[in-house]
């Protein structure tokens, strides 16, 4: 932990993982393959909140089942699978606690969103990407109580994170400055973004376009943004919160990193 970027809620799960199932190497990558298999199976009722026909449910779940980053994940020793579970989770006690005239799903939100935050430094932006997703989705819950209801769960998570805020995120913070450099990115890699996050470069084979002299980078890195603007105008008209929310929630945290 003292010698990585991420906090250590993955690294102390991974130890009492592998005190029972050994320290091979499909001992240690099997907790991720969980993770992953855990957060196919809470997409569903998520998904199923969000597109009502079966052709639309049966299309998500086999986009995420397929989604590259999600298998390949799922085969590493790293807390990236555990990252999707934590944020998928999230939304779906999101929803649930938009249909519940009470608040206990605010509890298991500020579990998992300080679960996040323990997991991985860049998961912060969820938390500001969770705010205007609460207010945008459609509920029978007013704005203030919205507002109220978020402000308890930023308080807790707020709270839960403070003693690695402390004593371990400093320390962290200057192997990030000493450690990483990339250059200042461009609108290119803007583009080259939203292309790998819809898996544009990993499953389709693209050679073909040298045959007809075509800058292959430029093809590939318009993609991405394609497919985002074609989800969006064709769910727009029946779903417009729910397509803005989750704009916001898919869009917004690589956008601000």
């Amino acid at each position: 932990i003292r010698g990585d970027t991420s906090p250590p809620l993955y690294y102390l799960l991974l130890r009492f993982w592998t005190d029972l199932f050994g320290r091979s190497e499909s001992a240690l990558r099997s907790m991720s393959a969980l993770f992953m298999t855990a957060t196919l199976l809470i997409a569903v009722p998520v998904a199923q909140r969000f597109v009502k026909t079966p052709a639309a449910l049966a299309a998500t779940r086999w986009a995420l089942a397929l989604s590259y980053f999600q298998v390949q994940f799922a085969q590493e020793a790293r807390g990236y699978a555990l990252m999707a579970l934590l944020i998928v989770s999230t939304v779906y006690c999101l929803q649930r606690n938009l249909e519940s005239a009470n608040r206990r799903w605010l509890i298991p939100m500020t579990i998992l969103l300080a679960a996040a935050m323990y997991t991985h430094n860049i998961l912060a932006t969820y938390l500001l990407a969770f705010a205007p997703a609460w207010l945008i989705l459609p509920s029978q819950h007013s704005t203030a109580r919205r507002l109220a209801d978020g402000a308890i769960v930023a308080g807790g998570v707020l709270f839960l994170y403070l003693p690695w805020a402390i004593y371990g995120f400093a320390s962290q913070l200057q192997v990030v400055q000493h450690g990483f450099w990339v250059e200042r990115p461009d609108a290119m890699d803007l583009l080259h973004l939203f292309g790998s996050l819809l898996s544009v470069y990993q499953y389709e084979y693209w050679g073909f376009l040298d045959h007809f002299h075509i800058r292959l980078q430029n093809i590939r890195d318009c993609v991405g943004p394609l497919l985002i603007i074609a989800s969006i105008a064709l769910s727009y008209r029946r779903l417009r919160k729910e397509t803005i929310a989750l704009i916001v929630l898919a869009v917004f945290p690589p956008l601000l990193v």
